[in-house]
């Protein structure tokens, strides 16, 4: 008998819709806690919005810049959008299979 060991991580992950695409969400970031997710999160706004050729920007240079941001910090399956953040169980060898990470 072959007997298999799967090593699991509870994760954290956040999914915005990409400007002009506010049904359509994408896995942007993981973490390990909610707080480190939601401090990250925060980090990547701009004190002000930025209006630059009729598009509004909410969020710094970087990953995601070209995002719409949440109404509230909620669950995704709580969102009209079906944006927000989640977590789950998966297995250890997984996480390097998502198409964005960001380590905290």
């Amino acid at each position: 008998m072959e007997i298999r060991e799967t090593s699991q991580a509870h994760i954290y992950g956040l999914i915005l819709n990409t400007m002009g695409s506010t049904e359509s969400g994408q896995l942007v970031a993981l973490a390990t806690t909610e707080e480190a997710l939601k401090n990250w999160y925060e980090s990547q706004k701009l004190e002000k919005r930025e209006t630059i050729d009729g598009w509004n920007y909410s969020f710094k240079e970087g990953p995601i810049r070209y995002n719409n941001p949440l109404y509230k910090w909620k669950p995704e399956s709580q969102d009209v959008f079906r944006h927000g953040w989640f977590d789950e169980w998966v297995n250890i060898n997984e996480i390097s299979k998502k198409p964005f990470r960001v380590d905290f």
